[in-house]
């Protein structure tokens, strides 16, 4: 176990890194001027001598190694320079944002859990029976549906026939009840998808785990079908939903950007949107690389956690 947390371990330091080099390289790639971007504002007109002095205010003129280290160095130190649009620090505007994404993704996750898991299970213990034959349709819609198309629906619903406007944020800290309320909807919307993809891979893994030589030889020891399936059977079956958790986690945290928008929640996701609208480079790879460096984060945990649960990899 120790040999192979090293090896996680060691990859992602040299992970994190190449993100970084990658979203920094690619930001440069796009096309345009982000000075001539900055002074254009509308109609307005401008000299070459007002752009030469942007880039150097923004370091535009160093070379492209030494931009790269000036921020990563920063980065390290929490200091992703200054948003372009904001006029204030990333990290400054980003510090209210960030707990608002990840309450809708940690809450979204704990949905798909409580709902998929169970059915999951009964669908597996009862093949071909109604129940079965209602979850297995409930995958199919729920992975085939875009997440975009579930959120609209969820808004025209409520908005039709519960006469309800989920939209907009107030905090946990200030009305939890509310808070509740408004993050519910868009929660349901994100883990719609995961839900049928939780429960599809739960029943797979539990109809090969029912059939094993161990689930029989607990029945012969007299013990009774509940602490059969779940005393011996769902710890091995949830195995394979944990090591599809991190790419669940990591699509949570992708679909907020599309879910935040048509709820109007302020998170990381909706930010990010604006600052594509904006030009706002600064912004923008900041997010990417606290995002992906979130995932990698996540990942990494879901992989010691399972080379501790399972022994053929502890021992590897």
């Amino acid at each position: 176990m120790r040999q192979y947390a090293i090896k996680r371990i060691g990859l992602f330091i040299p992970t994190i890194l190449l993100i970084t080099i990658i979203v920094f390289v690619v930001m440069r790639l796009i096309p345009g001027d982000v000075c001539i971007a900055i002074l254009s504002d509308g109609e307005a007109s401008y000299t070459q001598e007002e752009v030469e002095q942007c880039r150097l205010e923004l370091d535009l003129d160093k070379p492209l190694v030494m931009q790269y280290f000036d921020w990563i160095i920063g980065a390290v130190q929490g200091d992703f320079g200054d948003s372009l649009w904001f006029k204030a620090p990333v990290m400054e505007e980003l510090a209210d944002r960030i707990p608002v994404t990840v309450e809708l993704t940690i809450l979204s996750m704990v949905i798909s859990v409580i709902f998929a898991v169970p059915l999951g299970i009964l669908s597996a213990l009862k093949p071909e029976s109604p129940l079965d034959y209602a979850a297995r349709f409930f995958t199919l819609t729920g992975i085939a549906m875009p997440t975009f198309l579930v959120a609209i629906l969820i808004v025209l619903i409520l908005a039709r026939v519960g006469g309800l406007a989920p939209l907009g944020f107030t905090s946990f800290w200030d009305d939890p009840l509310v808070n509740l309320h408004q993050m519910i909807f868009p929660a349901l919307a994100l883990a719609f998808y995961e839900m049928a993809f939780v429960a599809r891979v739960t029943r797979s893994a539990m109809m090969e785990i029912v059939r094993e030589d161990y689930m029989r030889t607990a029945r012969s020891k007299g013990l009774s079908e509940n602490a059969v399936v779940y005393g011996h059977g769902l710890k091995n079956a949830l195995l394979p939903v944990l090591t599809t958790s991190g790419w669940i986690f990591a699509r949570l945290f992708g679909g907020t950007v599309i879910i935040e928008t048509i709820f109007l929640v302020p998170g990381m996701g909706r930010i990010l949107i604006e600052s594509i609208f904006q030009r706002d480079y600064t912004m923008i790879q900041a997010e990417i690389v606290i995002i992906a460096a979130f995932i990698v984060t996540i990942n990494l945990a879901i992989d010691l956690l399972y080379g501790w649960l399972d022994p053929r990899i502890r021992y590897a």
